[in-house]
């Protein structure tokens, strides 16, 4: 990787381009007074805590799952089967008559003859009762068995699972919690969505102090950088910050064969979209293909790339082929993951839309897009698709489609730390989550934005849908921690929820692309290392790879 200063323009426009650039949008308008008073009323009187049991899986008791079963032994029943036989046997040897084939010594109808027949006819009798005692015993022990079964599975379930106690301080309603303490979609009084754990401080609006703050920490940096650049005789420069440039041309896209099931391919395009090749289905994250993720393209709001995507649309379309993208999945509404003008490139190339609460509305308006090939869905919702011919068929129930392809795709909507905005009026009018993809026993996470709550929400996720095979999670956009730390992860919180994930390999995304926050562009990955030693968790299981690479499971 080249951390190489690329670009030439002055530098007095340089600093208020980064200024305009950067603008986001953290002020909030209340669209009716009934809003506004209930938000005042939150914001100065006191919220009553409420505890919610939240039940996840222990992990010392799934290490130690299978020893424990091992450890469960099924007690023999011992029989003495010859008591009774071996007695007669044993009398007639004493008395000389256990040879059958030799002739009796008595003549026919002697007392020995009769009581012989007599015992014969009670040896039968006795065999056929205990042929029927046996057969009730053995009823008798299946059916201890089955609750000696029952019993342990009952017994493993309470062992399995562990009650914590999660303290929820700010504004909660009961029904935003399932039984076993899952978050649920929630709206607050108001009609907007909220997160159920944090409902007030996670919402995306700031106080006026902690702008201040964040302003008076971004135009220092940016006046460093300046003086720096005068003093080294660099004014011409657009920014001191090095830029991620590629030394080599992009790899291409990985060979796509749609009849290929036993392998999943993730290609990182850039930011948070990526392409995924999961047993023959395409399927595209959060697509931006523009220079500015902002309103217009235009108009001098929102960041500008500091990458180009690995792979433009057109390379995309060509090795997609005819058929298109089976899948396009979007997380939330941001401008950079919702972007209007590659969302006008893609809606007649993609089969189906996979999209949370709110955003189908703005699809179908903005995008001019067709409502049948929008799946709209909320928090643990699940769909099930027929990829066996195109168009693409969502079935009503998770069916057997056809041994040859094995079982339909499932995907779910998982929840997510986050929020939803483009513009001050429509705050968290639409939701934000994640997606889980399981095809033929294989399980992938594709994450947007989420931030790392107390909350235990990543192992509520792994105990319902996982383990993982392959993930993807954010690590960058953290900087500074009093504006991002309840909706973006930093690289050590990330390594935290690939071990809540229980996934097998993670891949860093929604870094090195775009400059959100105050942190520099190439050092996320670098604080990734760091995280995984300080986690003792092995680099190859959680990587932070170029623009345009791809990772195969």
């Amino acid at each position: 990787m080249s951390l190489v200063a690329t670009g030439r323009i002055d530098a007095k426009r340089s600093l208020s381009r980064s200024i305009a650039q950067q603008n986001r949008s953290y002020f909030f308008v209340p669209l009716t007074w009934v809003e506004f008073r209930e938000r005042f009323e939150r914001w100065i009187k006191p919220t009553d805590p409420r505890v919610v049991s939240v039940q996840v899986f222990s992990r010392k008791i799934l290490q130690q799952e299978n020893q424990k079963y091992e450890r469960i032994s099924k007690t023999p029943i011992l029989r003495d089967k010859g008591k009774w036989g071996n007695w007669f046997k044993n009398r007639n040897k004493k008395m000389g008559y256990y040879t059958p084939a030799l002739p009796l010594p008595n003549p026919k109808g002697t007392r020995m003859e009769r009581l012989a027949e007599r015992y014969q006819g009670w040896k039968s009798r006795r065999k056929d009762d205990y042929a029927g005692w046996k057969a009730r015993r053995r009823q008798d022990y299946e059916g201890w068995k089955t609750n000696r079964k029952e019993r342990f599975e009952n017994w493993k379930s309470r062992r399995l699972l562990k009650t914590k106690e999660i303290v929820v301080k700010e504004y909660c309603q009961p029904d935003w919690f399932d039984d076993l303490g899952r978050p649920l979609t929630s709206r607050d009084s108001t009609g907007r969505f909220v997160n159920p754990w944090q409902s007030q401080t996670t919402n995306g609006v700031h106080s006026l102090g902690t702008l201040l703050t964040w302003r008076y920490i971004r135009l220092r940096r940016l006046f460093k950088q300046y003086v720096w650049q005068y003093e080294n005789g660099m004014g011409n420069t657009v920014n001191a910050m090095p830029q991620l440039r590629p030394q080599q041309p992009m790899p291409p896209l990985p060979p796509l064969d749609r009849n290929d099931t036993s392998k999943v391919q993730l290609t990182w395009i850039g930011h948070a979209t990526c392409y995924v090749q999961l047993h023959g289905v395409t399927i595209l994250t959060d697509p931006i293909f523009s220079h500015r993720a902002g309103p217009a393209q235009w108009a001098p709001f929102g960041p500008c790339r500091e990458v180009a995507a690995s792979h433009s649309y057109d390379e995309l379309m060509t090795h997609t082929g005819a058929r298109g993208i089976d899948i396009c999945c979007i997380t939330h509404d941001h401008y950079d993951h919702l972007d209007y003008d590659s969302i006008q490139k893609l809606k007649g190339n993609v089969e189906t839309w996979i999209v949370p609460l709110g955003i189908k509305e703005w699809l179908i308006v903005n995008g001019d897009i067709s409502p049948d090939s929008i799946v709209e869905m909320e928090w643990w919702d699940q769909i099930h698709l027929d990829f066996r011919d195109s168009p693409v068929r969502v079935l009503d129930g998770p069916k057997e489609v056809d041994d040859s392809n094995g079982k339909p795709m499932t995907i779910t909507c998982c929840p997510a730390s986050h929020w939803g905005s483009r513009n001050m009026s429509d705050r968290n009018t639409r939701l934000w989550c994640s997606f889980a993809f399981e095809s033929n026993d294989q399980r992938v996470f594709l994450s947007g934005d989420s931030g790392y709550p107390t909350f235990p929400l990543f192992r509520q996720i792994a105990d319902t849908l996982g383990p993982f095979d392959l993930s993807t999670i954010p690590i960058g956009a953290y900087e500074p921690a009093v504006m991002n730390k309840d909706s973006h992860a930093n690289p050590y919180e990330a390594v935290r929820i690939h071990k809540d994930l229980r996934s097998h390999r993670s891949v860093a995304i929604h870094w090195g692309t775009f400059p959100l926050s105050e942190e520099e562009l190439y050092e996320p990955p670098m604080q990734l290392k760091l995280a995984l030693e300080k986690e003792k968790v092995d680099e190859n299981d959680f990587i932070a790879i170029r623009h345009g690479s791809s990772v195969q499971v």
